[in-house]
């Protein structure tokens, strides 16, 4: 909301600013800018965080202009339709060129970090288009930062350990299809000893090995790392089942584990739990960042859930995405960013999206562009 937007960021002393100067002194390399991009009816207030301070942009577009962008965008993506090139394009020429008019020495970012409010939140960035047909992924990685965040970039770990989540079976009653690509996805990511197979070392918990006791033992866990031993079993956390959307009570949202039984936003909510030392989260099979009610309300989705218990970075979706893609596009990303930290996630993001489009079965956008990240993306 404004309100939130106004509570976060009331001077320029904000967390916000002490984590750009951070990410500028210690991750130059990085090519970080932030900005806050707070929209109201009719208009957008921009704040580009520089070392020297904030810069304020206003732009006369505001949410009366976007809101029918944003749902002409999202709907022609959701139905595989080239038609989304002309809303991405009016979106990036009067939203994001302005910005980049207005960045000293653009050719020097290579990374935003974003604090988007409202409807904001729901806008397939990684997919607008600027004028010369480039989308806005092919020209750089962002991460989304929210009020949860903290204003350390905190120490990443070099190296992933993986404990991974799967549920594939249709449940009928909620009208949830199977999830076929589910037992594929898994396999391709946790390293198996036996066949050599794999991309980082870790665990799989596939059907009803993906039971609630399991689910409850690993989120009691408390965290053990050390300075003398800085790695954690769980730095990644991956799931890949189907999470169902209440708009009427939020708390209600649940995960479809794979013994039948469910976990919900609620039951998280009230754990006192500590997953600190849970580097990334990746919710892949399911729309996961954020949702709204018919009246347009904005929810943080099940990703900022995780964050309020510690978890550094989630990665999920704008949308419910087909999952044979999704297997694919999770295989890339953690080969890119690799079991001992080749890059950035946010630039291994990218270069699983960038990988996404050269591919001739899922170059639409309705297969790379609802991955986003949010938190620490480092």
């Amino acid at each position: 909301t404004d309100k939130e937007a106004a509570d976060t960021f009331p001077t320029a002393d904000t967390k916000f600013n002490r984590l750009a100067n951070e990410l500028e002194i210690e991750m130059p390399q990085e090519g970080n800018l932030m900005l806050v991009i707070v929209a109201d009816a009719k208009t957008t207030t921009v704040q580009i965080i520089t070392p020297s301070g904030p810069r304020p942009l206003q732009l006369a577009l505001g949410m009366d202009e976007l809101n029918p962008l944003i749902s002409a965008m999202r709907n022609a993506i959701l139905n595989r339709s080239e038609d989304y090139r002309g809303p991405a394009k009016e979106i990036y020429q009067r939203l994001i060129a302005p910005i980049e008019a207005a960045i000293p020495n653009l050719a020097a970012v290579k990374t935003f970090t974003l604090y988007l409010n409202g409807r904001l939140r729901a806008l397939p960035l990684a997919a607008l288009m600027d004028a010369n047909g480039k989308h806005f992924a092919e020209k750089y990685r962002f991460g989304l930062y929210n009020s949860i965040a903290h204003d350390k970039a905190a120490l990443v770990p070099q190296s992933w350990q993986l404990v991974a989540w799967g549920n594939k079976e249709a449940n009928a009653a909620e009208g949830l299809r199977a999830l076929a690509g589910v037992e594929q996805e898994l396999g391709a990511i946790v390293y198996d000893q036996k066949s050599g197979s794999g991309l980082l070392p870790g665990k799989r918990y596939l059907g009803t090995d993906f039971n609630r006791q399991a689910w409850d033992v690993m989120l009691a866990q408390k965290p053990a790392v050390t300075k003398a031993k800085p790695q954690s079993h769980r730095s990644v956390v991956h799931v890949a089942t189907h999470f169902k959307i209440s708009t009427q009570q939020f708390n209600d949202s649940k995960l479809f584990l794979g013994d039948g039984s469910t976990f919900s936003l609620g039951q998280l909510n009230s754990l006192v739990i500590d997953l600190s030392d849970v580097d990334l989260l990746t919710l892949s099979a399911c729309n996961s960042i954020t949702s709204e009610k018919a009246n347009g309300e904005q929810f943080e989705g099940l990703g900022a859930a995780f964050q309020n218990k510690g978890v550094k970075a989630v990665l999920g979706t704008l949308w419910a995405v087909e999952d044979t893609s999704t297997a694919h596009l999770m295989q890339q990303f953690y080969s890119q960013r690799g079991a001992q930290r080749n890059m950035s996630k946010a630039q291994a993001l990218q270069a699983a999206q960038v990988g996404m489009m050269k591919h001739k079965q899922w170059a639409h956008p309705y297969y790379w562009a609802g991955f986003v990240l949010m938190g620490n993306w480092l």
